[in-house]
């Protein structure tokens, strides 16, 4: 079975170990190279954006890990568009999903629930400062 990729045909039936490369040793064109080079059992977006996908979801997480806004009232502030109880949600299931942790604060200045990305919201980052990227360059009249 031979597909056409470009003006360059590639053979879907025997890929050597390394998916990136045909068996002739050429790399592949880059919209082939995106191929997994395992097989999931489910969909890796969906499973991702289950989460993440939800509104205010990834909204939440830039306040936290690039404005530092980690109590209930500042995020409220700084997302005036979010009601209270939808904040809530969102942060139980961030919660639940491990993306972020509750902590207690208790010091003579302050008292009171503070929100911390996880290991896994600091993972998030990199997909956040992708769409900071995509929206400089595509939505520059609107954010400069």
């Amino acid at each position: 079975m031979v597909g056409h990729l470009g003006r360059q045909t590639l053979e879907h039936t025997s890929f050597p170990s390394n998916p990136l490369r045909r068996p002739d040793s050429r790399v592949l064109p880059f919209k082939a190279s995106l191929r997994p080079a395992v097989v999931f059992l489910a969909c890796p977006v969906r499973a991702s954006l289950d989460v993440l996908g939800r509104k205010r979801s990834l909204l939440i997480l830039y306040s936290l890990g690039f404005m530092r806004v980690d109590r209930f009232n500042e995020m409220r502030a700084y997302m005036p568009e979010i009601t209270g109880s939808v904040l809530a949600k969102r942060l139980s299931s961030l919660e639940k999903s491990g993306y972020v942790k509750r902590k207690n604060q208790r010091n003579e200045s302050r008292t009171g629930v503070i929100w911390q990305l996880t290991e896994k919201g600091k993972d998030t980052v990199l997909i956040i400062m992708s769409l900071i990227g995509h929206s400089s360059r595509w939505n520059a009249r609107e954010l400069f």
